[in-house]
C-alpha cells in the first residue's frame, strides 16, 4: 500500500490523477488575482520606464549640438573678427567670436562633462533596473572631444596673436623712432 493510499483512503489515487496540478491552479481564485497584480505591476515599471527616459533626452540633445560645433571655423571667425550668422527662433543674427565665447564653451563642455558622470551606473524604476553604464560610454566622447579640440585650438590661436601682436609694436617702434622730416610724416606718427 502506498503513501498516497493511506491517507487518502483506497481511490485515492484515482482523485489525484483525474485534478491535474494545471487543473487546480486555473480554477484558484488566489492564482488569477495574483496574475492581474503582476500584470499590473509590469505594466506599471514599463510605463515609469517611459517616463523615466525623458530624463535622457537632454544628453540626446547634447550630443547632436557638440556634433554641429564648427571649433575650428571659430577660430577664423575669431582672428579676423567676422561675424558670423548665427539662426535662432527670431532668424539669424550676427554672431561675434570672442574670447568670452571661448570662455562659455569650455564651461559649457565641463559642465556636460561632469553631468554625464554624475549620472548613475543604475537606476532602479520600480521592478525594472536601467544599466546607464553603455549610456555613459557613448555620451562621454561628445563634450571629451570638443574639449580636446578646444585645447588644440585655444594655445595656437594664443600664440599667432601674440606674434601678430608683437609685429605690430615692432612695426609701431620703427615708425616712432624714424626721425620725421614733413610734418605729414610727423602726423602719420601720431
Amino acid at each position: 500500500m502506498s503513501l498516497v493510499e493511506l491517507v487518502l483512503g483506497e481511490g485515492g489515487r484515482e482523485k489525484i490523477e483525474t485534478c491535474t496540478p494545471l487543473q487546480e491552479l486555473i480554477e484558484d481564485d488566489t492564482f488569477h488575482q495574483l496574475s492581474n497584480d503582476l500584470r499590473q505591476s509590469i505594466s506599471a515599471a514599463f510605463d515609469a520606464a517611459e517616463e523615466k527616459k525623458d530624463m535622457f533626452l537632454p544628453f540626446k540633445e547634447m550630443v547632436a549640438a557638440n556634433s554641429e560645433l564648427a571649433i575650428p571655423a571659430m577660430e577664423e571667425l575669431y582672428v579676423n573678427k567676422v561675424a558670423a550668422e548665427e539662426e535662432d527662433e527670431e532668424g539669424t543674427k550676427p554672431l561675434l567670436v570672442t574670447l568670452t565665447t571661448f570662455r562659455g564653451l569650455l564651461d559649457k563642455l565641463m559642465s556636460q562633462k561632469e553631468e554625464i558622470a554624475a549620472l548613475a551606473d543604475e537606476v532602479d524604476v520600480g521592478i525594472i533596473k536601467i544599466d546607464c553604464r553603455k549610456l555613459k560610454e557613448a555620451l562621454l566622447p561628445s563634450p571629451t572631444s570638443c574639449l580636446a579640440q578646444l585645447h588644440e585650438l585655444l594655445p595656437r590661436m594664443a600664440a599667432k596673436l601674440y606674434q601678430d601682436f608683437i609685429a605690430e609694436v615692432h612695426d609701431a617702434i620703427s615708425r616712432l623712432n624714424a626721425s620725421a622730416v614733413e610734418v605729414e610724416e610727423y602726423v602719420e606718427k601720431i
